[in-house]
C-alpha cells in the first residue's frame, strides 16, 4: 500500500492555489450530495461545475 501523504501539506498547497483563482470550491461527500440533491445551488453546480479531483474507487 502506498504511503498516505500528509494531508495538512495537501490542504496548504490547495489553499495557496485557490486563493489565486477566481473560483468557489465546494467539497462534499457522496452522502452529503445525495442529501442535498434537490437544492438549486447544488443542481446548478453539478450541471455547470467541473470536478477537479475525484478519488478512484477501489478495484
Amino acid at each position: 500500500m502506498p504511503a498516505v501523504p500528509d494531508t495538512s501539506e495537501i490542504v496548504e498547497r490547495a489553499r495557496a492555489v485557490i486563493e489565486r483563482l477566481d473560483v468557489e470550491v465546494l467539497i462534499y461527500t457522496s452522502g452529503e450530495i445525495e442529501a442535498m440533491a434537490e437544492r438549486p445551488f447544488l443542481t446548478r453546480a453539478l450541471r455547470e461545475g467541473k470536478v477537479i479531483y475525484e478519488r478512484r474507487q477501489a478495484a
